[in-house]
């Protein structure tokens, strides 16, 4: 393992091993459409069975939908990192996931790679929608759906407010260099279990 995917892992252990038995699904790897609806089956039937209440098992599933979506859509693909191809191919597939579920919350944690040039305006995006109300996310949520504007990415910016959204929480977010043309991005979203 390299030291700038150590790193990488670092960064992205957030929650200790003691929360291991917490831990219901982790993920390590390339990120496709099929693994995606893999997740999410996986996690639908792991709630189900888990007798949790109707409302917040929609809750996770549909917030999970949108955090693996950015995850799928917002990978930075082309590092211009001095690596071998072997690295470069380990990085460049490099992306994680995790979900806990803790007495009061659920928490979905993703994680990966983002070029350096790209930080900026990524943490900005977080802070601006960490920034608004709850009825201001609301009516953003609507204005972006009536005009009917996408991104370059396709989402039309949507995938934060709404996470945001049906969480009813601010995004939990680490950022961390790597090296000079790298960051670590991880986004833990908490949904609650004790709230509507």
């Amino acid at each position: 393992m390299s030291s700038t995917e150590n790193k990488f892992l670092d960064s992205l252990s957030l929650y200790k091993e003691k929360d291991s038995d917490k831990l219901i699904l982790a993920y390590k790897g390339n990120v496709t459409s099929e693994l995606l609806a893999s997740f999410l089956q996986i996690i639908e039937l792991k709630l189900e069975m888990s007798n949790e209440k109707v409302s917040v098992v929609k809750k996770v599933y549909n917030v999970l939908v949108e955090a693996l979506q950015n995850l799928y859509h917002h990978l930075d693909e082309d590092f211009t990192v001095v690596m071998t191809n072997e690295e470069k191919a380990r990085l460049k597939d490099m992306a994680t996931l995790h979900i806990y579920q803790y007495p009061d919350n659920f928490l979905i944690s993703t994680g990966n790679y983002v070029k350096a040039e790209n930080v900026d305006k990524l943490r900005k995006r977080l802070e601006d929608v960490n920034a608004l109300s709850e009825e201001r996310i609301r009516e953003l949520y609507l204005q972006t759906l009536n005009n009917g504007e996408m991104s370059e990415k396709g989402g039309g910016g949507l995938g934060l407010i709404d996470i945001v959204r049906k969480s009813k929480n601010k995004l939990d977010y680490n950022i961390e260099k790597v090296n000079d043309s790298i960051f670590s991005f991880c986004l833990n979203i908490k949904v609650n279990r004790n709230k509507n």
